[in-house]
């Protein structure tokens, strides 16, 4: 939600309520009509995070996993190292290193600069807990909290 904050980004649900093929599929969608027009970022932002976690949530196909961000950014190597067992990658030394540095802030050494478009899709894993409580008052973190509830 912060980063939404942050970057000025919105949603128009009237967009995703005019795919016939996604409602089709996912009728819980047609929920989101309550939020159509609506100017508050934050309950929109919610109702976005609600609708993809019903989704991704109600995925059973053996072939697809969902990981969260959030457990990513809470503990990458597990997760990655998690990630890589599930596909039938071999996890090695290598493995842990990219993945270290491609999740913590920024290196002088490191070979890629995330910038553009990109940048505002990558967040480094250790500073998202930080990120978050610096772009949502407490009375906006409060008012998510109670809003995912």
């Amino acid at each position: 939600m912060g980063s939404w904050q942050h970057l000025g980004w919105t949603v128009y649900f009237h967009e995703l309520l005019e795919q016939p093929l996604l409602i089709r599929d996912h009728p819980g969608l047609l929920a989101l009509r309550e939020h159509v027009g609506s100017q508050d970022r934050l309950a929109k932002a919610v109702a976005l995070w609600r609708a993809a976690r019903e989704v991704t949530d109600s995925i059973t196909h053996p072939n697809i996993r969902v990981i969260s961000y959030e457990s990513l950014a809470a503990d990458p190597l597990y997760g990655f190292r998690d990630l890589y067992a599930w596909c039938g990658l071999s996890w090695t030394d290598r493995s842990a290193q990219l993945v270290r540095r491609a999740c913590t802030g920024p290196s002088p050494d490191r070979a890629f600069t995330w910038s553009g478009l990109s940048r505002t899709a990558f967040q480094p894993a250790d500073s998202a807990a930080t990120a978050a409580r610096v772009r949502l008052s407490p009375e906006d973190a409060s008012r998510v909290l109670s809003l995912v509830r």
